[in-house]
């Protein structure tokens, strides 16, 4: 639930500045805070079948949300300006920084910190490297390799860049249920290029979910994301 506060909040505060000129933004908050709010439901009820307080409570919060994006859907186009939502002619969206457009299309990489399961950079584990991480804008470089680890990355400004979607793999096996999942990122402005996601979870184990993503302004570029099915949850 902390993550649908966090969109109620930049919803509340884009309201502020601008519900015209921010409307898109206000919508898309206001969806993903919707969207949190049903997959805890749907946890919580799954948990705690016949728990009626906590079903009321949450239809509530759910009504409420569902509300609030309808008055927003309501909010008048602002027309004086072109909506940063939109891809240009470049594929990228107007949201990229300049030097976000550098990071995905660069053939040299600053990064900030180097991951090689051999023992080759500063890290052997892309945890260990986003524990570490601090700023704005962290660059992490993934070294060639098979990563099978457990990674949350919860901080905002994480980028991620691999030597490419065959060389660099995150993998493991993962079912729907989010305390299983092998990969979630929260924070936002996550970048990711160059990485294949990929989960053996089969048949048995429901949705085979390589990536969980309720981050905001989020592109993966060249990345391959395999699973058997349903294999990426992206909410913002």
């Amino acid at each position: 639930m902390a993550m649908s506060l966090r969109r109620l909040k930049q919803a509340q505060e884009a309201i502020k500045q601008s519900s015209r000129k921010k409307k898109q933004d206000i919508q898309t908050w206001l969806s993903a805070a919707l969207t949190v709010q049903e997959t805890c439901k749907e946890e919580a009820e799954a948990d705690e079948p016949h728990h009626v307080y906590t079903r009321d409570k949450m239809n509530r919060l759910i009504q409420l949300s569902s509300n609030s994006l309808g008055v927003a859907n309501r909010i008048p186009e602002d027309n004086s300006s072109t909506p940063g939502h939109h891809l240009p002619d470049n594929r990228f969206p107007g949201w990229l920084s300049t030097r976000e457009r550098r990071l995905l299309q660069s053939y040299t990489i600053k990064a900030d910190a180097i991951v090689a399961g051999d023992g080759s950079g500063d890290f052997k584990t892309i945890s260990e490297a986003v524990q570490a991480a601090n700023g704005d804008s962290f660059v992490i470089y993934v070294k060639a390799g098979v990563y099978s680890e457990k990674v949350n990355i919860n901080k905002d400004g994480i980028r991620l860049i691999g030597d490419g979607k065959d060389s660099t793999v995150i993998s493991g096996s993962s079912s729907v249920n989010l305390a299983r999942l092998r990969y979630t990122v929260t924070g936002d402005g996550f970048i990711a290029r160059n990485i294949r996601f990929h989960t053996t979870a089969g048949p048995k184990g429901q949705q085979a979910m390589a990536l969980y993503i309720t981050s905001d302004r989020s592109p993966l570029f060249k990345c391959s994301i395999e699973g058997y099915q349903d294999m990426l949850n992206f909410t913002d």
